[in-house]
């Protein structure tokens, strides 16, 4: 989804306020209009002048930066803002609406409306500055920028009339397999059924313009209406679309806006992770660390280390020198073998090299020069008292000596241990440090980076904890986790270089990170390395982007990416202001509630529901994933179909589309929720449980299902057949066409089986290789007329019962949708209410307490 504009009839167009409001409903990409002011200033506004949409006049071009900052652009086509922006609205910069779509993790569709390769190579260079290359779209732009930037997108937007007598047969799908062209626009009624055809055929995608529509006719509808219906076809059609109301299109995309509701007092809490991924040195190398440095000449860049050497790259991440074997001989005899994380201070680059072993308490810290990355000469090596050093950080107090951090150990981390280093380049452990002894979250498995920001919040990257980024209160030992790499798919982003897996995946680990913020925002550095083959570095960007409300006032925001959500009804007469804010009357107890993960505020997940056949493409209005998530449910079942390589989801063959498969309908939403909430829901320490239903053979399906799921390992339970070996959020249950031998062979396993009522109640079986017990409700036999009969019940009886002994849940599929039969199954203790109207059931569980 694509605001264009920013969102124009909700705010004044191309604006921040008009940008952070699209924000707030979720768009994908910032749409932006680019030209120069008289100073040569990148600025974000429409027309040749200013005279539309603020209160002056006079071509942009025309006025330098100061004097357009000074126009009120909360003036547009006569309409006037100002009673929702008392305060007016300004031309903003590109730098500015740039940094704002880096800092919620969203990219710019930028449109010139200045011509010259330079000019397009200088934008280029500001959005690749910011991190959201990859995730912005280039219009009318031409191919010096691809030269220089192979991995931004650019869109072909159709012109001529009629596109037959320019466009040669098959000439989409010759673009979007081409390298040119990524995404697809224009007017809606421009493309044709063959014309997305061939566009999806060849990987590639539309962003139509549906606003296009908005003020006349289409199906019979006008104005707002209009725009509803061609969004709804959208859907059906799988187009992206380009809207002037990001409200609107959110609703009928993808659903209503998760929001939350922040009462104060509440203080800032972390916001969303947005990266960007750049390959800098040879990609079969193992990646370790990462420093920002900046030299006596006043230019700034990146030290990047691997096993033996260190590479120094500028802000553009072109290497500048590289050092590929810079372990000092006389060490590397001793048997320090590789190099980890670094960290640069007061013009000197700290360099902590290992021994292989860790057996030896005494790990080495080599200085550098940053320019030349060579050892200072005369330096001595210093010795640190410890068996393993992945990762150091050195600050310094005004009129005290420089202080190491690192952690005490390499696979069972307890404590920050910090170190002198004295004039004479002794090292001295501190004495009484208040520090000592004071635990970390024991989350954080081998932490592999760590670095101390100039607010003295310790940031740490680990690689067996899900490959996590956790801000770490070294006071306390509280942590946070602010992101997670999760598992990159090689060849996925276009900038991934290096062999590919022979599985075609890559499992990343944070091997080093580095917390210094640049002068464009708070931009980080990432050094990821991914163990099978595919290596690279990463920038992040993180910021506190949920607000912190002062007590007796209540922010609305989206609970996705922290943005505030403008004018906003919350009952009882309180309308939240331009930031989101309202001040509560007091006493007044808000209608409106914000969402708890997909929840209202105040209500829980419900533990009994099972939402069957999730997947009905019959249903238009239906969501997988999302609608069961909006109801509270937390167990859901997909049916699965292996069609070549891809696990295709859908209840019959003849209903199975390309691309939807269960990773993209269900795994990947399922860990972007876990990322942002630390479960599915917020708070909620409950597996979730999704129910795979195999259609297709046995066998061929398991092992394709299980590759899939070892490459959610950070979700998803890890067990053997005798128990639970890594807790996770999400639970998978294997039913329909099972593998069980193969299953019950395995020594690490990413789901277990779905058993059966009456053969799987023997105890016997480890309730960790089969959790839940299953059979068609017809093994019950009662309809809901009447009462059941004495030996139903007792069927039933032992069911339940035979089954929680041995450590089981039970289900009983294609039961009636009749609330006496659930009130039966409810009472009785089975666990899972089967239904396939989502919302009757939830009303029902709801009225039981749930």
């Amino acid at each position: 989804m694509s605001s264009h504009r920013g969102a124009r009839y909700l705010a004044p167009e191309n604006t921040l306020e008009a940008f952070e409001t699209a924000i707030a409903y979720g768009v994908d990409v910032l749409e932006t209009d680019v030209r120069r002011s008289a100073d040569g200033v990148y600025v974000v506004i429409h027309d040749t002048t200013v005279d539309r949409t603020t209160d002056g006049t006079g071509p942009v071009d025309g006025f330098t930066l100061a004097e357009l900052k000074e126009l009120d652009a909360s003036q547009v086509d006569g309409q006037d803002w100002s009673a929702l922006y008392p305060d007016g609205a300004t031309i903003p910069t590109l730098e500015e609406v740039a940094a704002l779509a880096r800092d919620h993790g969203v990219g710019l569709e930028l449109d010139m409306k200045v011509a010259g390769v330079d000019v397009q190579l200088e934008v280029a260079d500001l959005v690749a500055r910011h991190g959201i290359l990859e995730q912005s779209i280039f219009n009318h732009f031409d191919i010096p920028v691809s030269q220089r930037y192979p991995d931004a997108e650019f869109i072909y937007n159709r012109g001529g009339e009629p596109y037959a007598t320019v466009e040669r047969p098959g000439a989409l799908y010759a673009l979007a397999t081409a390298t040119e062209y990524d995404v697809f626009g224009s007017r809606f009624d421009k493309f044709t059924v063959g014309d997305l055809n061939q566009i999806h055929d060849a990987c590639g995608r539309t962003a139509a313009h549906s606003y296009d529509f908005n003020a006349s006719s289409f199906n019979g509808a006008d104005g707002l209406e209009a725009e509803r219906e061609v969004l709804r076809a959208m859907r059906q059609l799988r187009m992206g679309a380009q809207t002037d109301q990001p409200d609107l299109a959110a609703q009928e995309l993808s659903g209503p806006v998760h929001t939350e509701l922040i009462v104060g007092p509440a203080d800032a809490t972390p916001g969303r992770l947005a990266m960007t991924l750049e390959e800098v040195v040879d990609g079969s190398t193992h990646k370790q660390g990462v420093a920002r440095v900046e030299l006596e000449d006043g230019t700034a860049g990146w030290v990047h280390s691997w096993n033996e050497g260190l590479v120094r790259t500028d802000g553009l991440d072109v290497p500048q020198a590289i050092n590929a074997d810079a372990i000092p001989a006389d060490l590397r005899a001793a048997g320090f073998d590789h190099i980890s994380d670094p960290d640069a201070h007061d013009g000197v680059l700290y360099v902590p090299i290992e021994q292989g072993d860790y057996a030896a308490m005494d790990q080495k810290v080599v200085l550098f020069d940053p320019a030349t990355l060579q050892p200072l000469p005369d330096a001595p090596v210093l010795t640190l008292p410890i068996s393993h050093i992945a990762w150091l950080s050195v600050t310094q107090a005004p009129g005290e000596d420089p202080v190491i951090w690192t952690t005490s150990d390499f696979t069972d981390v307890t404590t920050v241990q910090r170190f002198w280093v004295r004039g004479d380049h002794t090292v001295e452990p501190i004495e009484a440090d208040p520090l000592a002894g004071i635990e970390l979250d024991t989350t954080l498995q081998r932490v592999q980076g760590g670095d101390v920001d100039a607010d003295g919040t310790l940031w740490i990257s680990t690689d067996d904890a899900g490959n996590r980024l956790f801000a770490v209160d070294p006071s306390t030992g509280a942590t946070t986790q602010v992101g997670s790499m999760g598992h990159l798919r090689a060849g996925g982003p276009a900038n991934l270089t290096g062999p590919a897996p022979a599985d075609g995946y890559a499992k990343a680990e944070g091997e080093g990170i580095d917390a210094t913020p640049l002068s464009s925002g708070d931009v980080h550095t990432l050094a990821i390395d991914a163990v099978r083959g595919v290596s690279h570095f990463a920038h992040f960007a993180h910021r506190s982007v949920m607000p912190a409300v002062p007590d007796g006032h209540a922010c609305l925001v989206n609970a996705g990416n922290g943005a505030p959500i403008p004018h906003a009804d919350l009952g009882g007469g309180v309308t939240t202001g331009p930031d989101g804010c309202a001040a509560i009357p007091a006493g007044a107890d808000p209608a409106f509630v914000g969402h708890d993960g997909a929840l209202p505020a105040g209500q829980h997940p419900l533990y009994r529901a099972h939402a069957h056949n999730d997947y009905e493409p019959h249903d238009t209005n239906r969501r997988p994933l999302l609608d069961a998530l909006d109801h509270g449910f937390t167990s859901i079942e997909v049916d699965v179909y292996l069609v070549g390589d891809q696990l295709v989801v859908g209840h019959d063959y003849d209903d199975l589309r390309p691309g939807r498969t269960l990773q993209t309908a269900y795994l990947d939403p399922l860990r972007d929720r876990v990322n942002r909430f630390g479960g599915v829901y917020r708070a909620d320490e409950q597996r979730f449980q999704l129910m795979i239903d195999v259609k297709t053979e046995a066998e061929s399906t398991w092992a394709a299902l299980d590759r899939v799921l070892a490459d959610y390992d950070d979700i998803v339970v890890a067990q053997s057949y005798d128990e639970v070996l890594v807790d996770r959020p999400v639970q998978v249950i294997i039913s329909g066409n099972r593998a069980r031998s193969t299953m019950e062979g395995q020594a690490v396993l990413y789901a277990n089986y779905d058993g059966r009522i009456p053969g799987d109640l023997d105890e016997s079986v480890p309730a960790a290789f089969i959790s839940m017990n299953s059979q068609n409700y017809s093994h019950l036999g009662w309809d809901g007329e009447g009462q059941p009969t004495a030996a139903q019940q007792a069927t039933l009886r032992e069911a339940v019962d035979r089954s929680h002994a041995a450590g089981r849940t039970t289900r009983f599929w294609a039961s009636p949708h009749d609330e006496r039969v659930w009130q039966w199954l409810y009472d009785a203790g089975s666990d899972w209410i089967n239904a396939d109207d989502l919302g009757r059931l939830e009303t029902f569980l709801r009225a039981q307490g749930d």
